[in-house]
């Protein structure tokens, strides 16, 4: 592996540092009916609520799913947040039927590209491929022909009759942002159809609502100032779109800590498996089952490095789903910093296990009647569980190996890493080998 190249650290420019207060104050005059300050999530000694995760995406730019029983307050939370961030006029809300065709969902007039028109010309006034900030509602009952339309509507890349074009709005940089917060019921009470998978990939940020109900006291005052909605004139927002755009570029250029790049990679082994016959040892590579563990492998076994059985019951999030979280996770650092006065934006370990439940919901494999022994089927705690795990083997990893994060290959020993696996049932270290050890 080539040795990775530093990069000086950036000093947060307090114009920056100052732009999260503004969106948030900008989120609350907007949201001020939806109340709801239980905590979601921590990084470091910050606190971050269901707001603070919702202009988290906005300002990393992406999507959010919100799932959750209905009358949970989705669709109200998503369109107020939405026009805070983005104002009424740059934002658009639509709710997916199962009748919906393309023309409805896209607002494109299909007759006018038929006859010879410009896509420009087709296009209907507050169109969803346009806009910037989309709040799409109940994704899960698209039929199958908008189920086409919205896998390369999330991408951000669209071909419509032979025409490419780019969703949402160019930036100065070059790229195309368009923020998308989607809602969906789920249950068997709705008779909806479970999301597809595809779908469910491409949105980065899940929130399962049901997980984060008001306490008493937001409750309280939530049912107390409802008379106000009619008694009190409505708060005139100016949206904070240029403000998002500037925060977008500037969190992408977030200096990483290197130890964070070989914790993604750590979890890339979750795959793992010396029981599979074959030279990728992934457990995506055969039909594996936890009867694969039963003939007594002891990487399987409950140690205290491998509570519940780990090894044999997870799999390795994806490529996608690894970017994502990296992505995400420089947007908590940036909260963090901006929340707590600080400069320091580096992104940490900690950072990436703040947003793991956000970025991994659903998107690490793991066995449902494993779920429902050890986590009484809550998988948002089966997630918080997991990763905190691979926290504390990689940190041993770290401090039992001889490994300078900026020389790697020159202060690592294999022979120590062997020992290593066997000693502790970490399996999944065999995955750094593959960085340390190219040859």
């Amino acid at each position: 592996m080539p040795k990775i190249k530093k990069t000086k650290p950036k000093k947060e420019n307090l114009k920056e540092s100052n732009l999260y207060e503004k969106i948030r104050k900008s989120v609350d005059d907007a949201s001020r009916f939806y109340i709801n300050t239980r905590e979601v999530v921590k990084a470091g000694d910050v606190s971050f609520d269901l707001k603070d995760v919702l202009i988290l995406g906005a300002i990393t730019g992406t999507d959010c799913l919100l799932t959750g029983k209905t009358g949970s307050g989705k669709t109200r939370l998503a369109n107020m947040v939405m026009s805070g961030l983005f104002g009424k006029d740059e934002y658009t809300n639509k709710t997916i039927t199962p009748a919906m065709q393309p023309d409805d969902f896209l607002d494109i007039d299909f007759n006018v590209m038929k006859e010879g028109g410009t896509l420009q010309k087709a296009i209907k006034p507050l169109s969803i491929i346009e806009k910037p900030g989309v709040v799409l509602n109940e994704a899960n009952r698209a039929p199958s022909i908008i189920q086409n339309y919205l896998i390369p509507f999330l991408d951000k890349e669209m071909d419509i009759q032979g025409k490419e074009f780019y969703v949402g709005k160019e930036l100065k940089s070059g790229e195309s942002y368009q923020y998308r917060v989607i809602t969906i019921n789920e249950g068997e009470e709705y008779f909806v159809e479970a999301m597809d998978k595809a779908l469910r990939d491409r949105t980065v940020i899940e929130i399962p609502m049901d997980m984060f109900y008001q306490t008493t006291k937001d409750c309280l005052e939530m049912l107390n100032v409802q008379k106000e909605i009619n008694e009190s004139p409505t708060v005139k927002t100016k949206d904070v779109s240029n403000d998002i755009f500037e925060l977008v570029t500037h969190i992408n250029k977030l200096e990483v800590e290197e130890k964070v790049l070989f914790f993604l990679t750590y979890l890339s082994g979750m795959s793992y498996c010396v029981k599979i016959d074959s030279s990728s040892k992934m457990k995506e590579s055969i039909n594996f089952s936890p009867r694969i563990c039963d003939s007594g492998c002891h990487f399987s076994a409950s140690t205290p490095a491998n509570i519940h059985n780990l090894c044999g019951n997870v799999a390795a999030p994806s490529q996608r789903a690894l970017i994502n979280l990296l992505k995400v996770s420089k947007g908590i650092a940036y909260m963090r910093a901006a929340k707590t006065g600080t400069n320091d934006c580096k992104v940490t370990i900690d950072d990436v296990v703040s947003a793991a439940p956000f970025v991994l919901y659903y998107k690490i494999e793991m066995y449902p009647d494993w779920i429902e022994k050890h986590y009484q089927g809550n998988l948002w705690e089966a997630i918080n569980d997991v990763i905190r795990q691979a926290k504390a083997r990689f940190e041993t990893i770290l401090q039992e190996l001889p490994i300078d994060p900026s020389n790697p290959q020159g202060t690592f020993k294999p022979e120590l890493l062997t020992d290593y696996v066997e000693k502790n049932n970490d399996v999944w270290a065999l995955r750094l080998a593959e960085i340390f050890c190219p040859n």
